[in-house]
């Protein structure tokens, strides 16, 4: 059937109609399918079928020629193309949906111009390159490999190409920035990951030594730029497993001549930093090249405080500082402490760490001793010495002061001085300006013994300071002491009182024994100055005793004085014989010369008694006027030395 120019002819079917040849000037409307030949319109044509295309052979629409458009062709769903599609003259292909090429989009020449100025090119076989503004910026070679601002590879830190390759000449284009924005505490990350598969995306697990990753620096040395300068490398530190890798870091370095580097440093798995050494076992460890003394720096755990440092020679001297989980500081030679310290003092140590002095927070200084003793002084106040001495042996608890004078003055001496300030003004009259107090311990506390002090002996003032010395001791049964010498300002010794007696150089209050053991038997001779005031009277006063003489012998000078009337005075010697039997006095002679009398005073006779233990020396007057006299006893003595001679 032919229809040529027909002018709205309708055909009512509801199947395919074929037609040989379709010739229409108006709309043709297919609401099913039509098949046919050759079709001419000059109008619009519309098919009503919403049969899909998948093929050349399906759709609505099938031409088994070709088919020509002269205007534009607009399709809203997809175009897909069997055989080659060709552009002739296209200046643009405008799509606005997917365009889809199955075997692929082949570009000749001038590559492929994206947006304005950029275009992706391929400058060789196998390559493909990236420009922007008319310069290449990237390119992709042969091997995969991505050049970043240069187009051939070459190898940087050793001889093999990496993947990515950044080159550039200044800082701008010569780095790397990664940049990560978030509102968390999370950053940015470069990650270096290693496994022991041989393909890509394997997990074989890693060994323990294996590197990891490292970062290289490398310096161009007028060949090329394969010689490194120093390198950082993560690697296993121990044996891995799953959720398990143990790591370090490794610091490495070229030395000068060298091409190649050489481990200076590392951080192990524990935390540990070694320098110029493997073996790090401690917090920080420090091994030098040469006899000279190295380091070792240990940091102990943050919860006991402990903290070290450590140096450790080649030839193994050791020296050392740590502070301990008692926070006690340590200065150690080898194992043993020089010194420790804390808060409240500072200590010394000798003779494999035992400590020798110590400084407490107080400012004592300690010798041999770790705590600071208080002691009562002779004037009973309570005192912490700043110098203290102790000692367990009988060998080393002196202090020696030595003055090596060599040609020097002979004036010069060694001096142990006590000095005593009353901030700027005069110290007073009997000031104590020192004291050294012997001390001795009693039911474990200590007892004052004797002392030896110096004291102001009268109004000192500028270049005058008269000065005393006391000597004292304690008796038997008492913790106090008694003054028994002084040496005045005037030089007078003064024993057993504390005062002087003009023109007397030496006074004595109490008796004296005196004996010569270079000569003979070294027998003393004791001598007793005694004085009784005494009334006259005819009847028979007792005057002296004499008690543990035994056999003995007495020469007695008696100075008798009368200040009242008739007044005068005199001088006897009264001579004594005793015969005894052990201490006891069993026969007693007297005899007495009356050697010089002045004045009308009134005599007196002296007699002896006995009563075989002890002897009585009896005076009797010749007159009963009571006149009161002083009677003075100068005695010597020799018998028993321990007879007493007291006054009645």
């Amino acid at each position: 059937m032919s229809f040529t120019k027909v002018t709205n002819t309708g055909i009512g079917s509801t199947g395919t109609v074929l037609l040989q040849n379709l010739d229409v000037t108006g709309i043709v409307t297919a609401g099913f399918g039509v098949s046919t030949v050759d079709v001419f319109t000059t109008g619009i044509t519309s098919f009503a079928n919403t049969t899909d295309s998948t093929s050349s052979t399906t759709g609505s629409v099938i031409v088994s020629g070709g088919v020509g458009i002269a205007g534009s062709l607009n399709v809203g769903g997809s175009v897909s193309v069997g055989g080659t599609l060709t552009y002739e003259d296209v200046t643009n292909v405008d799509s606005v949906g997917l365009i889809t090429a199955r075997n692929g989009i082949e570009v000749t020449d001038k590559g492929v111009q994206v947006g304005t100025g950029a275009t992706v090119d391929s400058p060789a076989n196998n390559a493909l390159s990236f420009l922007t503004n008319g310069s290449e910026r990237a390119r992709i070679n042969s091997n995969g490999k991505l050049l970043i601002n240069h187009s051939s590879a070459r190898g940087i830190g050793g001889s093999q190409y990496r993947q990515i390759e950044i080159e550039g000449t200044d800082a701008g284009d010569s780095g790397l920035s990664i940049a990560r924005n978030s509102a968390n505490a999370s950053p940015p990350s470069l990650n270096l990951g290693k496994s022991r598969a041989s393909s890509v995306g394997g997990t074989t697990i890693v060994q323990d030594d294996d590197a990891l990753g490292s970062i290289t620096f490398a310096g161009a040395d007028g060949t090329n730029l394969q010689t490194n300068a120093a390198e950082i490398r993560g690697e296993v530190d121990g044996t891995p497993g799953e959720n398990d890798m143990p790591g370090r870091l490794v610091f490495k370095t070229t030395a000068d001549g060298s091409a190649s580097t050489t481990e200076r440093a590392r951080i192990t798995s524990t935390g540990n930093f070694g320098i110029g050494t493997v073996n790090v076992g401690a917090r920080l460890v420090v091994l030098g090249n040469s006899s000279s003394l190295t380091g070792q720096f240990l940091q102990g755990a943050d919860t006991v405080a402990e903290r070290t440092i450590f140096a450790q020679s080649t030839n193994g001297n050791n020296f050392g500082a740590f502070v301990d989980g008692s926070n006690v500081r340590h200065l150690v030679s080898g194992t043993n402490d020089i010194l420790t310290s804390e808060a409240n003092y500072v200590a010394l140590h000798t003779n494999s760490g035992t400590e020798r002095l110590r400084i407490t927070s107080a400012g004592e200084l300690l010798i041999n001793q770790s705590t600071a003793n208080t002691y009562v002084d002779g004037a009973g106040y309570s005192q912490t010495p700043k110098l203290q001495v102790i000692s367990n042996t009988n060998s080393d608890t002196a202090i020696s002061l030595r003055y090596n004078s060599g040609a020097g003055a002979t004036g010069r001496r060694a001096s142990f001085i006590f000095a005593r300030t009353a901030d700027g003004t005069a110290v007073l009259d009997d000031s104590v300006l020192g004291e050294v107090l012997f001390m001795g311990e009693g039911n474990s506390t200590l007892e004052k013994a004797a002392s030896v002090r110096a004291e102001v002996d009268g109004t000192p003032g500028t270049n005058d300071m008269p000065g005393r010395l006391v000597f004292s001791t304690t008796a038997d049964g008492s913790d106090s002491l008694t003054e028994r010498l002084r040496i005045t300002k005037n030089g007078d010794v003064l024993i057993g009182g504390t005062n002087e007696i003009t023109d007397t150089q030496v006074a004595i209050n109490g008796n004296i024994a005196q004996y010569n053991s270079g000569t003979g038997t070294g027998a003393a001779i004791k001598t007793f100055a005694l004085a009784k005031t005494y009334s006259m009277s005819t009847s028979a006063t007792n005057i002296l005793t004499f008690d543990n003489w035994g056999t003995s012998a007495f020469d007695i000078t008696v100075f008798r004085k009368d200040t009242a009337a008739p007044a005068g005075a005199q001088v006897v010697k009264v001579y004594l014989a005793f015969h005894g039997s052990g201490t006891n006095i069993t026969q007693a002679t007297l005899a007495q010369e009356n050697k010089v009398l002045r004045g009308s005073i009134h005599n007196i006779d002296y007699s002896i008694s006995e009563n075989n233990n002890t002897a009585t020396l009896i005076a009797t007057g010749d007159n009963n006027g009571g006149e009161t006299q002083t009677l003075v006893f100068h005695i010597l003595a020799h018998g028993n030395t321990g007879g007493e001679i007291t006054v009645v």
